[in-house]
């Protein structure tokens, strides 16, 4: 293989690390530094959990008239009502009524009456925010409205520092957001290759079932690549196993899919598009598929009796990826 040099940076509840092709950019070591303080930036302004920062006070003031935001932080609400309008709903920064009611908020879920499901869904809509852009300034139209961009917020802070790499002259580089997220750009070899299947850098895609353990690897080549998966984050209930992914429009827990991985050109797009189509259904998943063609998707389910796995894709270049069945 060819060497790395490698950084780390703790921010957003996981591990940031951004990979260059070892002394091929003298500036790289100052660029990781810079990036790890322009996320620390990030996650001062967009974490619900500090009651000062940008995002919480928008929570506790936007109900009462328009306020107005810094631009990044409206850049990324506009471009959250963008992909919640694509979604039809699916995709939507409104539905922590919905986490509160099913106990996932505090980590303590429970089964809940259809009562209280219908409650906690009055309270969430993305047609209760209202933004304007002349202005950067945001309302909401229900007192009720609560913002988080849990699902969409480490994608925004990778295009941020991908951005940042850019303008500092780097072309070749690999972010990670934690395990879900990741961002690519140029390639790790020194001279271009010959071929797609080794252009880029290479990632792999793990399986929901078993733990370190691939179902295949996909080259990266100026793209960002996100996996939601639920897996690891559901409680059985009665019997039923119920997935921490609650679709925004029904208010019920889903689970049509083991792991859903999305490429697209930016990684806020990739997160919060991982996230909206682990809530639609098998033919919505078709027919937004078949609208977005720049959406690269990869999804998994549960086998028949033959394969422990079945994996579907729509959109997905197969001259870059290498399966574990092949």
């Amino acid at each position: 293989g060819h060497p790395l040099q490698y950084f780390t940076h703790r921010a957003m509840a996981c591990q940031f690390q951004f990979w260059f092709p070892w002394g091929r950019f003298p500036q790289a070591a100052q660029a990781a530094m810079d990036a790890g303080s322009l996320i620390d930036q990030l996650e001062q302004q967009l974490s619900v959990y500090r009651l000062d920062s940008e995002l919480s006070l928008v929570n506790r003031f936007a109900r009462e008239s328009w306020i107005e935001t810094s631009p990044s932080l409206f850049e990324l609400l506009q471009l959250g009502h963008q992909l919640s309008l694509e979604t039809r709903g699916a995709f939507d920064m409104t539905c922590t009524p919905l986490s509160r009611a099913w106990g996932f908020f505090d980590r303590q879920p429970q089964l809940i009456s259809k009562e209280q499901v219908a409650q906690a869904l009055g309270k969430v809509g993305y047609k209760f925010v209202e933004l304007d852009s002349k202005k950067q300034a945001i309302r909401f139209l229900s007192r009720d409205v609560e913002l988080n961009v849990n699902s969409i917020g480490k994608g925004f802070a990778l295009d941020q520092v991908a951005q940042l790499f850019a303008a500092r002259e780097i072309h070749d580089f690999l972010i990670h957001g934690g395990q879900s997220s990741v961002v690519a750009r140029g390639q790790l070899q020194p001279q271009p290759a010959t071929n797609v299947k080794s252009a880029g850098w290479a990632i792999g895609i793990s399986d929901p079932v078993t733990p370190n353990h691939r179902l295949g690897e996909i080259q990266l080549h100026h793209s960002a690549l996100a996996t939601s998966g639920n897996m690891r984050q559901s409680f059985i209930a009665n019997g039923r196993r119920l997935s921490h992914l609650i679709d925004p429009r029904s208010g019920w827990p889903v689970d049509h899919w083991l792991a859903v991985t999305v490429l697209h050109n930016q990684a806020t797009w990739a997160d919060a598009l991982a996230t909206a189509i682990s809530v639609m259904s098998p033919a919505e998943v078709e027919d937004f598929c078949g609208r977005h063609p720049q959406v690269q998707t990869i999804l998994v389910r549960p086998g028949d009796s033959k394969q422990r796995l079945s994996i579907e894709t729509y959109n997905v270049d197969a001259n870059r990826c290498r399966w574990q069945t092949e």
